[in-house]
């Protein structure tokens, strides 16, 4: 598609790349090729870019739903603002407790528009804001934590050398993918943990208020109030609720229900949602990465292995000639059976060059008329002048060692 883009103006690209020379680059690591990867993935992270006209627009539009659903809410059902707005926030970010339910048709019809619009929304807003707000401190922390880790694996310190720079290179790369997952996962985490310790103290037992108010109970006293039934929330159970909340699960069963804990889930919800829908994304990337980084590895590995495979056969080979080239004598390609049972031997390490070497010396040596062939009498010479040789070296030693230092046998040469 570039290249016909390029063709409908007015023509300078083809003059370019007729004259352009074609640059060659060099083929590409593994780890640049992971590196391009991550690259790609961002620059898809960061596909949804609005301008703050178009933002502006979209949150207009959002708070104008909002405005509606809560007014309808206190219009058709009767409900307070916090609890419309609380209703509102659940349809919004598809949490849904169930602890309040629609009565009226015009509320039903009114919730189905505002529903269908609202939900749009509210996903592109969160996928472009949900990493502005704190993607950027926990980035920029890592790379605080990078650069420690540098400074204290490297010899020099602070000073930047070639070596601080590579190990500066290596962590940047091994920990890119990792960095991504923590900087989705901390805020996922902080809205469960926020989640949890709120309403475990804050709602630890309340009697709630309006349509969920509990007939009969009491708030004087936590004891006084669980007995007289009221809601109680202990750390699992918040715990629970929170994690369902952020899933957008919503079973019902725990539910915020003081006015001030409606109002703080107001914002936690949307948060929370968002939070950890960027969670869920990042690390269904991380695992699906993870597999094709396992599947490179692997390729690049059998790639190694069939390149050492191919160098040995290779050496092989050419051993295998060298040996022929030292076996024929002659040089005339071709081996007698003298020479290829000498080839045979060197091929199967049963003698070495070094061994065949010094036979060959000893050979030159009995060969006193250079003829290329040993005679009987060559041989006799040779063993005489052997007897010979032990013989001196006895009469030098001790008569003790005489019988030890006997030539060998007539059979050796």
């Amino acid at each position: 598609m570039a290249s016909l883009f390029s063709l409908a103006g007015d023509g300078s690209s083809r003059e370019t790349s007729e004259h352009t020379p074609l640059i060659l680059k060099p083929p590409k690591t593994p780890k640049d090729q992971e590196t391009e990867e991550d690259s790609e993935e961002d620059e898809k992270d960061g596909g949804l870019d609005f301008s703050r006209n178009q933002l502006a627009v979209m949150f207009s539009c959002l708070g104008s739903l909002v405005v509606l659903g809560v007014a309808s809410g206190m219009v058709f059902e009767q409900w307070s603002f916090i609890t419309a707005l609380y209703v509102v926030v659940q349809l919004i970010s598809t949490i849904g407790y169930g602890d309040f339910t629609l009565t009226t048709w015009a509320m039903k019809v009114v919730f189905c528009f505002i529903g269908c619009c609202t939900l749009v929304i509210y996903i592109c807003l969160a996928n472009k804001l949900r990493g502005d707000w704190h993607k950027d401190f926990l980035r920029h922390q890592l790379e605080k934590v990078e650069a420690a880790y540098v400074r204290s694996a490297s010899l020099s310190g602070p000073v930047a050398t070639a070596s601080t720079k590579k190990l500066q290179d290596d962590v940047a790369k091994t920990f890119a993918r990792y960095n991504k997952l923590i900087i989705a996962t901390v805020p996922a985490l902080l809205d469960i943990t926020f989640g949890t310790l709120f309403y475990a103290n804050y709602e630890a037992c309340t009697c709630s208020y309006g349509v969920s108010h509990v007939p009969g109970c009491r708030e004087d006293s936590y004891e006084v109030c669980v007995e007289s039934g009221g809601y109680t929330k202990t750390l699992l159970s918040a715990f629970y609720m929170s994690v369902m909340t952020v899933l957008t699960v919503g079973f019902g069963d725990y539910s915020p229900r003081t006015r001030l804990g409606r109002a703080v889930g107001v914002v936690w919800m949307l948060t929370g949602v968002a939070s950890m829908a960027n969670w869920l994304r990042t690390l269904s990337h991380f695992i699906d990465s993870s597999l094709h980084h396992a599947d490179r590895h692997d390729q690049h590995l059998h790639k190694i292995h069939e390149i050492e495979d191919e160098k040995e056969r290779l050496a092989h080979i050419m051993d295998a000639r060298n040996a022929f080239s030292e076996m024929d004598a002659d040089m005339d390609g071709k081996l007698s059976r003298a020479e290829f049972r000498m080839f045979f031997l060197v091929r199967q390490k049963l003698v070495s060059r070094e061994a065949l070497k010094a036979i060959d010396k000893y050979f030159d040596e009995l060969d006193t008329d250079r003829s290329q062939f040993v005679t009987e009498d060559e041989v006799l010479y040779a063993q005489t002048r052997r007897r010979e040789r032990w013989s001196s070296v006895a009469a030098k030693t001790s008569p003790d060692l005489t019988r030890c230092l006997s030539p060998p046998g007539d059979d050796a040469v």
